[in-house]
C-alpha cells in the first residue's frame, strides 16, 4: 500500500469519525448497556480501524463495521475482566490461605520485633487486611491515548 493510500483512509476514517462517531457511541451504549464500556470499545474499534483499513481497505459499510468490531472489543474486554478478577480472587485466597496456614507467630514474639523496630525509631507498621483492595487496570491505555491524541489533532 503506498503512502496516498494510507493518507486517503485516515482520511475517510477522519470524516467517518466526524460524522458517525456520536452514532456509533449511541449504538454501543445501546448494546452494551454501559457507557464507559461503549467509549472504551469506540476507541478501540478506531484504533482497529487505523490499523487494518490501510492494508485492508476501507468496508463498504463502515459505520456498521465499526459498531460490530467496537462490539466484540467491548466483549473481549469483559471477558479479560473476568478472568483478571477471578484470577485476583484465587491469587488471595491462595496467599489468606497461607498467611494463615503458615508458622503461626505469637504474640511475644510480635512484640519483640514491634520493641526493636521502635527502638531503632522505625515506625511501627500496621496491620493490614487480609485481602488486598481490588484494582482493575486500564485494559489498553497505548491505544486508547493514541486514538485520543489523533482524534484530537484531526478536530
Amino acid at each position: 500500500m503506498t503512502q496516498d493510500d494510507a493518507e486517503q483512509t485516515s482520511e475517510i476514517l477522519d470524516s467517518v469519525y466526524r460524522s458517525d462517531s456520536r452514532r456509533i457511541l449511541a449504538t454501543l451504549i445501546r448494546l452494551l448497556g454501559d457507557f464507559d464500556l461503549a467509549e472504551d470499545a469506540l476507541h478501540d474499534a478506531f484504533t482497529a480501524a487505523l490499523e487494518r483499513w490501510p492494508k485492508e481497505g476501507v468496508p463498504a459499510n463502515p459505520r456498521a463495521w465499526l459498531v460490530s468490531t467496537g462490539r466484540f472489543k467491548a466483549i473481549d474486554a469483559m471477558r479479560r475482566r473476568v478472568r483478571f478478577d477471578a484470577s485476583q480472587a484465587a491469587v488471595s485466597e491462595q496467599l489468606y490461605a497461607d498467611r494463615s496456614g503458615g508458622a503461626a507467630l505469637d504474640d511475644e514474639s510480635l512484640e519483640d520485633d514491634r520493641l526493636r523496630m521502635a527502638g531503632k525509631g522505625t515506625t511501627v507498621p500496621r496491620r493490614r487486611p487480609a485481602r488486598p483492595k481490588t484494582w482493575n487496570p486500564p485494559v489498553h491505555p497505548k491505544p486508547q491515548r493514541q486514538v485520543r491524541q489523533h482524534i484530537r489533532r484531526t478536530l
